[in-house]
């Protein structure tokens, strides 16, 4: 009986540690340069995506979230604002459960922590609704100090390895304590570094979009523009659905370049040294991409030869656990002296892709021009991006004929930047420049959720 029950035991051992290897991974990860075939004749630059994409969750499950929301009362957001939020805040709490914790800090001048973290039991939520409710607008504007609080609730539940999400809703201008974009993109900055996303949902016109956006960039988190009170509730569900898809986090990717040379980062911070490439992402959503984009060096290659040039190695972590995996990829690109075969070996997604990430750069620089009052300059960039997108659409066209729904993304992008250019020509007005604003930073940033007419 005894060596039958470690014989079994064994087989068990044996079956789930192949099932194991032959699950799929939480992350998946490819490389994939914009040609897949470089020209023989001389040295080349071309740009590397390297994508990662996060597995499907099982029907019926989420990870557990760790959810502090940090609600603006101040002066402005008076009437329907405060309503809307008051309603969007109270829908998110009653969609948590027991395995989630929650709590809510309100602003103005002053910081006040309305619910301390707890579980989102049915008793706790009510308690926390009606306190919602009793939310009123009245002064200023300390949107450091109330995300700095709301930071501090979401610590007491680190060690659960839970997803650390605050979402932050203001309308106004940071006008008390820390207030520039610099120094809330370092806030960003040290709480991803503690696996705590920020989102930011900026109401109106009055609020400060570049402090926003760097808060959430930093910080790996979405943001947004809410141009209707209205549509409160409905960005905040969504940002909630996104917190529900987590299927990574901390994740940490590497790759290692040979016979190749990463030159820089396209739109993400990370780091180049000794040819690796090192970028962290605080999480990865399912069925979601991101990705990388690298532009790279490569020397001159013979004629039929491929080359293996880049070797990349994801991990993770799993939410709710310390369960941890890794994926890992290689690529390859072929030279040819037929100038036909290294224009039909483009990948077309890869170059939608580029060419957006760039033109959003672009973009963002357009808008420090404008805001500078150099008009002309920050209208030429525009009208760059537009003749960047056709250049690309052309040069390529056999691969975008095999690509309608790239041909026709591209299409879009040279058609809204010239249809934009104007705008920037001259005083660009705050409904504008926050729609721009918004719009080039969820593109850098690949924010799965996107807003439609930004």
């Amino acid at each position: 009986m005894k060596f039958s029950i470690q014989h079994s035991a064994f087989c068990i051992a044996v079956a789930l540690a192949a099932a194991s290897a032959t699950a799929d991974p939480a992350v998946s990860v490819v490389v994939a340069p914009e040609r897949k075939v470089l020209a023989s004749d001389r040295p080349e630059t071309a740009v590397v995506k390297v994508g990662l994409t996060g597995a499907a969750l099982p029907a019926g499950d989420r990870p557990a979230v760790n959810l502090a929301l940090v609600l603006d009362r101040s002066g402005s957001m008076g009437g329907d604002r405060i309503a809307k939020a008051r309603e969007a805040a109270i829908a998110a709490v009653n969609r948590l459960d027991e395995r989630d914790y929650v709590s809510v800090v309100v602003f103005d001048d002053r910081i006040d922590v309305l619910a301390g973290a707890q579980t989102a039991s049915e008793a706790n939520k009510a308690a926390i609704v009606e306190k919602l409710r009793t939310v009123e607008a009245r002064g200023s504007t300390a949107i450091f100090g109330g995300v700095s609080a709301g930071a501090s609730e979401i610590r007491k539940n680190l060690a659960r390895k839970l997803v650390n999400r605050i979402v932050l809703l203001s309308d106004g201008e940071a006008n008390v304590g820390p207030s520039s974009p610099e120094e809330l993109g370092l806030l960003g900055a040290s709480l991803v570094k503690e696996g705590v996303s920020v989102s930011t949902l900026g109401v109106g016109l009055g609020y400060n979009e570049n402090l926003m956006a760097a808060l959430a960039t930093r910080s790996d988190g979405n943001t947004y523009f809410i141009e209707n009170g209205d549509d409160v509730p409905r960005i905040f569900d969504a940002e909630l659905g996104d917190a529900f898809q987590v299927a990574a986090r901390d994740v940490k990717l590497s790759v290692r370049f040979r016979d190749a040379h990463p030159v820089e980062l396209i739109g993400r911070d990370g780091r180049i040294e000794d040819g690796v490439v090192t970028v962290d992402f605080n999480q990865i959503y399912s069925r979601q991409e991101k990705y990388v984009l690298v532009r790279t060096e490569f020397p001159v290659g013979k004629d039929g030869e491929t080359r293996e040039f880049a070797a990349a190695e994801v991990s993770w972590v799993l939410p709710g656990s310390d369960a941890a995996g890794s994926a890992a990829a290689t690529g390859s690109v072929a030279f040819s002296a037929d100038a036909a075969k290294v224009k039909a070996s483009a990948d077309a997604k890869v170059l939608v892709q580029s060419v957006k990430t760039q033109n959003a750069l672009r973009t963002q620089r357009a808008l420090e021009l404008n805001a500078a009052g150099r008009f002309e300059e920050a209208s030429r960039l525009m009208h760059r991006n537009a003749s960047f997108a056709g250049e690309v659409l052309g040069g390529y066209d056999a691969s975008f004929s095999e690509d309608a729904a790239a041909a026709e993304e591209l299409r879009e992008e040279s058609s809204w930047n010239t249809s934009n250019a104007s705008s920037l020509g001259g005083s660009l007005g705050a409904e504008r420049r926050k729609k721009f604003k918004t719009r080039s930073t969820q593109i850098e940033t690949q924010q799965s959720t996107v807003q439609e007419g930004l």
